[in-house]
Formats: C-alpha cells, sequence, structure tokens
C-alpha cells in the first residue's frame, strides 16, 4: 500500500505488510474500540464503538470533516457542532460511515444524513449551489432507517416515513 499525507495514519511513505496504527494503541485519542473503517483514494474514516468519527489523510474539499481542510497524518476525532449532540433527549452518535473519493458520509442514530467534503459532480446530493462541504452538514432531504438495538423483549420499531 501506497501511503502519503498520512492517508493510512501513518508516517512512513511505503507500508506493504498489515501494520498496526500504533498511535491508536493504549492512552490514544480513540478511546473505544473500532467499530467499522472505510478508505476513500486519500483519506480514511473510523467508526469506534461508542459511535464517534475519526478521520486522516489528505484534507483538500473538507473531506475530513476539519473545516480548515488541512491534512491528518494521525486519526483525529471529526468535530461535530455541540447542539447536533442531543436532540429531544435522545444522543446523537454516527451509526455507520463511508468513504468516497473526496467526501465522506456518515448516517447518525437518529436517521440522518451527515455528509461532507467534494460535491464538485453532485457526490453529497446537495444540489450545484454547493461546491464543497468542509464541516459536516446534515442532508436536508434524507431519513435513513437504523436498526434498532435490540433487547431482550424488545419490539421492532417501523421504518421512518419516506
Amino acid at each position: 500500500m501506497f501511503v502519503k499525507e498520512g492517508r493510512a495514519g501513518f508516517y512512513h511513505d511505503l507500508i506493504s505488510l498489515p501494520t498496526p496504527v500504533r498511535h491508536l494503541e493504549g492512552a490514544s485519542k480513540l478511546r473505544y474500540e473500532v467499530a467499522q473503517i472505510s478508505a476513500g483514494q486519500e483519506h480514511m474514516v473510523l467508526l469506534s464503538s461508542a459511535g464517534h468519527m475519526y478521520t486522516c489523510g489528505g484534507g483538500s474539499s473538507g473531506k475530513l470533516g476539519q473545516a480548515d481542510g488541512e491534512s491528518l497524518v494521525q486519526f483525529d476525532q471529526v468535530p461535530l457542532r455541540a447542539e447536533w449532540l442531543l436532540e429531544e433527549d435522545a444522543l446523537r452518535t454516527m451509526h455507520c460511515v463511508a468513504a468516497g473519493k473526496g467526501h465522506t458520509l456518515a448516517a447518525t442514530s437518529l436517521g440522518e444524513l451527515l455528509v461532507f467534503g467534494s460535491n464538485r459532480f453532485g457526490e453529497l446530493g446537495l444540489g450545484q449551489e454547493v461546491r464543497n462541504a468542509r464541516a459536516p452538514m446534515f442532508h436536508p432531504g434524507f431519513r435513513i432507517y437504523v436498526e434498532p438495538s435490540w433487547k431482550e423483549g424488545a419490539e421492532p420499531e417501523a421504518p421512518l416515513p419516506r
């Protein structure tokens, strides 16, 4: 695997064998297990078991969710606006993530679609007015059905209306 600008969370230029990312161990910023990982052309996004997103790699177009657009050579948590974290007494966390060529998507635990990065070719589905979303934003037109956390005796929830 060729690595440039920390795209796999390493400082090295070439990694040809599976190698642990050492700064994710021990007293790192990532305090939970990795639940999901997705790789784009120039960046990676991790989802922790607690529902937090972490990104690293090339930061152009805002695909890392860092407003400054800088590249990151180590995984860093994607900052979310404080008012997004709580809604209707429910904790909003990330449910799943995906990295595209120049953009990142995340579905929240409340069924919302969070998008950031390049929209040059309409990747984010935000129309032609938005070229790049340098910070995470909610897509206004989507609600996603999120499987409930099954507990013993829990009743299944109805899908969200379309």
